[in-house]
């Protein structure tokens, strides 16, 4: 295991940045104590040690310290927090930053208890595949929920249910997507439809809200597009049928949008490590002449977006997505 040294106020500025950016429970559960990657374990057992006591032991021990430059930047949104808000909020609430820690803690369990109740849950409503004639299910095709049994549901249940159904096609609704959903699935219906972000399609049959993927179709579109499209930070990149607006504190960083190559690896939001992206292109049924001009976004050598994938943000830059091509 590798053992890191994040303290109280490290928990309590994550939960509010988190907080600031309209996260859902699972980002109000901040850092976590442990987290496991294929390579080994992540812990984190100080937690709940304050940044202060922290330097006492170590001046009691003359024991110095590294400070890195860039913790004093005030361009980056962390130390932004760190800085300026949390002493204006600490102002309003000494013991602010504890409470933030706590939250997490709560936040964590809260959701742990959910993700197990919505694996049950799951395994009963969400249905792979469209359904044949003569019964049982074709395989692709994305995912379906039961309406019939969805209706009886409580809201809270229903939007995790919603957000699980896009999830499995790697999909990440935003509060407002999920409530449009919600309420298209209770009173929308038979053969409407519903475009999303990330070419996620909702479509209402009388029995199913079925969740897909719209592909970009063949290479032939992005025939004469440049093998590469180059910008900086902030800027607009638009092609492979996409339009990216990128904005943010890391001004001046190349961006490129490309279409995914072979050994390309991406951190998918709250996944255990990077994955091959021709692991996560089976995963979203690509195949064949789609796949080659499947698009995702480098930065500095590290993916920070693709096309269909919820992917761990880089600090310092935001993105929003268009699919121009459907």
């Amino acid at each position: 295991a590798v053992a890191t040294a994040h303290t109280l106020e490290d928990q309590a500025e994550t939960v509010l940045g988190k907080f600031l950016r309209g996260a859902w429970t699972e980002g109000l559960s901040g850092i976590h104590p442990e987290v496991n990657f294929p390579e080994g374990r992540i812990i984190r057992p100080m937690l709940s040690v304050r940044r202060s006591e922290v330097e006492s032991y170590l001046n009691a021990k003359k024991q110095p310290w590294r400070e890195d430059s860039s913790n004093a930047e005030l361009s980056y949104t962390r130390n932004r927090i760190r800085h300026e808000l949390l002493p204006q909020l600490a102002g309003w609430n000494p013991r602010l930053r504890e409470h933030l820690a706590q939250i997490a803690e709560l936040a964590r369990d809260e959701e742990a208890w959910w993700q197990q109740e919505m694996e049950k849950i799951g395994a009963q409503l969400l249905l792979e595949g469209k359904p044949v004639r003569g019964g049982g299910r074709a395989s692709g095709g994305g995912w379906a929920i039961d309406l019939t049994r969805f209706v009886a549901l409580a809201p809270a249940v229903q939007r995790r249910l919603l957000r699980m159904a896009a999830g499995k096609l790697f999909c990440r609704l935003e509060f407002a997507a999920t409530e449009d959903i919600l309420q298209f699935a209770l009173t929308g219906k038979a053969g409407q439809k519903r475009e999303l972000a990330g070419g996620l399609r909702v479509e209402r049959t009388n029995r199913e809200l079925r969740f897909a993927l719209t592909v970009a179709s063949s290479s032939e579109k992005n025939r004469d597009l440049p093998e590469v499209i180059e910008s900086k930070v902030p800027g607009l990149l638009e092609g492979f049928g996409v339009r990216l607006r990128v904005a943010g504190s890391a001004e001046g960083k190349t961006l490129r949008l490309r279409a995914a190559r072979a050994g390309d690896r991406v951190q998918m939001r709250y996944s255990s490590g990077p994955r091959k992206i021709k692991d996560v292109l089976e995963r979203l049924q690509v195949s064949g002449s789609d796949r080659a001009g499947w698009p995702v976004l480098e930065c500095d050598g590290q993916i920070v977006w693709m096309r269909g994938v919820d992917v761990e943000p880089l600090a310092g830059i935001t993105i929003e997505a268009e699919v121009i091509d459907k």
